[in-house]
């Protein structure tokens, strides 16, 4: 499948799809952190059950 896709958009858009993806998982990661970094600077710890008071 990835070498019909490269033939059919060319190698160069297929690398810049990937990376594209690559970086769109890293923001995902970076996002994720920074919500439990916010968590921790206002509760003072990362405790999961102290989390789950904040379900609705």
């Amino acid at each position: 499948m990835k070498t019909l896709l490269a033939r059919a958009y060319g190698f160069h858009t297929g690398c810049l799809m990937k990376s594209a993806k690559r970086v769109l998982y890293k923001t995902e990661v970076a996002v994720g952190l920074a919500f439990l970094n916010m968590i921790y600077r206002n509760t003072g710890s990362v405790d999961i059950n102290f989390l789950n008071r904040l379900k609705w």
